[in-house]
């Protein structure tokens, strides 16, 4: 997965506030889009529905493999800095710096958990972990 991002928060050395950065991410399993559509459906008492749709959303959810260091805190870098809603490119089949099918995205609901997969004992800072988030497609 390859992400351009504009920095904002949780910078890493040599990276400056509100400069565009590409990140490419290594996942071990970026499931299946998924797509709920966005729609209101009326009944009325006699049975009869109206459906009015007003788009869809089409989501991602990403899982990468163990990170530490460096690549940890750039990841990180990356979610924090678009956590308020902010919108990068995302290229989810993008990887080796090509980019197959980029689209503009944002992080569902703002988070990421973390879980610790191995630790090591150093008061967590070599300790290595994996990343869940969710990116949702916008659609122009």
């Amino acid at each position: 997965m390859i992400v351009t991002y504009t920095a904002l928060r949780s910078l890493v050395n040599g990276h400056s506030a509100g400069m565009v950065y590409t990140l490419e991410i290594l996942c071990q399993d970026i499931a299946s889009p998924s797509r709920r559509p966005l729609v209101e459906v009326s009944e009325s008492i006699s049975g009869a529905r109206e459906t009015l749709r007003y788009g869809a959303v089409r989501t991602y959810p990403v899982l990468t493999f163990p990170l530490s260091g460096f690549s940890l805190d750039m990841l990180r870098e990356f979610l924090d800095s678009v956590e308020g809603g902010q919108s990068f490119t995302c290229d989810p089949y993008g990887y080796n710096g090509k980019t197959d099918s980029p689209f503009t995205a944002v992080l569902e609901d703002g988070g990421y958990s973390e879980n610790r997969d191995v630790q090591i004992g150093t008061g967590g800072q070599d300790d290595f972990f994996s990343i869940t988030f969710t990116v949702r497609r916008l659609y122009s």
